[in-house]
């Protein structure tokens, strides 16, 4: 009963409750629609964020990956560099190498010196021995032009190492003589002396000895007979040797000398043929002796008197005496000297009674 008496609300207060209930809905779903997209919008810079520092991250990666490339890059670059560079060194080791054979021998040349040709000069294959050297630097000398042969050789032999040459040069030269060959295969270079030829020869009978470059020379030769002296370097060469005429021992000398004598063996004997003639010899019958110091002998026919072999003194005196009629009569006397016979392999005689 109290209740139907209580008041019932007027249609603005439930208007009123009801719209103030409408509001407090919509402010929430406002709020909830701004929290939304607030949280959207926190999402999108988070995820903005995330991707900005792994976009960084991807270029730290690829510029550490390009320097690793780079690095690995250049590492390889080098290594050619570096194998240029050994490769250089290897060259310059053999120039430098080929440098001080080149000195060695310029020196050897300039100071005499034969020790050190015997290192880097060879003959047939085999390396000179000290007396090659020695014999080899005596010809360069007696050029007279030992300084502008040495300085030609090394010119020359850094100018083939070098290739600043058009042509090759492959001979050391003097007045178109080979002083020394060269020859060069699979970028080394060899040196040669060049081989000397010698002959002997006479124009009588006889039997040489003699020894050089320690090996023993026997040689039986015939009237205008030759022999060839071979394996002999070319150089100026002087040998103690032994001849023997008609039975009769001469020692002397043998000289291998291409500048004075070519290819001929120079006869350095206290040793001299001579043919003697003899004039106002008609009314000889008897008793004809040829005087050669002390030596006599005797002469069958005045008309035809065999070659006569002397040897000859520092002064040789010849004459010759004979019975004519009943008389002994004495020529004129002719005097020979050692230099005569060592220019001289024989000699005319004039001898009048």
């Amino acid at each position: 009963m109290n209740n139907r008496y209580k008041k019932k609300p007027d249609f603005n207060t439930l208007h009123d409750k009801s719209s103030n209930v409408d509001s407090n809905k919509s402010v929430r779903k406002r709020r909830i629609i701004v929290t939304t997209i607030i949280a959207l919008l926190l999402s999108l810079v988070v995820v903005a964020i995330a991707a900005v520092m792994m976009n960084m991250d991807n270029k730290q990666n690829k510029g550490k990956n390009l320097l690793t490339e780079q690095n690995e890059s250049k590492e390889t670059t080098k290594q050619p560099s570096e194998s240029k560079i050994v490769e250089t060194d290897e060259e310059e080791t053999v120039k430098n190498s080929e440098d001080i054979v080149i000195e060695e021998i310029t020196k050897g040349i300039q100071q005499n010196k034969p020790k050190l040709l015997t290192k880097h000069i060879k003959f047939k294959g085999k390396p000179i021995t000290e007396e090659m050297a020695n014999a080899w630097l005596k010809l360069i000398d007696e050029t007279g032009e030992k300084e502008a042969i040495a300085n030609n050789f090394e010119l020359m032999m850094k100018q083939n190492v070098r290739q600043e040459l058009p042509v090759f040069s492959d001979a050391l030269m003097f007045h178109r003589e080979t002083l020394l060959e060269i020859d060069a295969r699979r970028g080394k270079y060899s040196l040669s002396l060049p081989e000397n030829r010698a002959y002997l020869g006479d124009s009588y009978n006889q039997k040489l000895s003699f020894n050089l470059l320690g090996k023993q020379h026997d040689y039986e030769l015939s009237k205008y007979d030759t022999k060839v002296v071979e394996n002999i370097p070319l150089g100026i060469y002087k040998v103690k040797a032994k001849k023997i005429i008609k039975n009769e021992t001469f020692n002397g000398e043998f000289e291998i000398n291409p500048l004075k004598s070519g290819t001929d063996v120079i006869n350095n004997f206290d040793l001299m043929k001579i043919d003697v003639y003899l004039y106002n010899n008609y009314d000889i019958k008897e008793g004809l002796t040829l005087h050669i110091d002390d030596k006599q002998i005797k002469v069958k026919d005045s008309d035809s008197i065999e070659d006569i072999f002397i040897k000859v003194n520092d002064e040789t005196e010849i004459y010759a005496t004979a019975v004519k009629r009943g008389k002994t009569v004495t020529t004129n006397k002719v005097k020979v000297t050692k230099s005569m016979a060592n220019h001289n392999r024989s000699m005319h005689v004039q001898l009048m009674f």
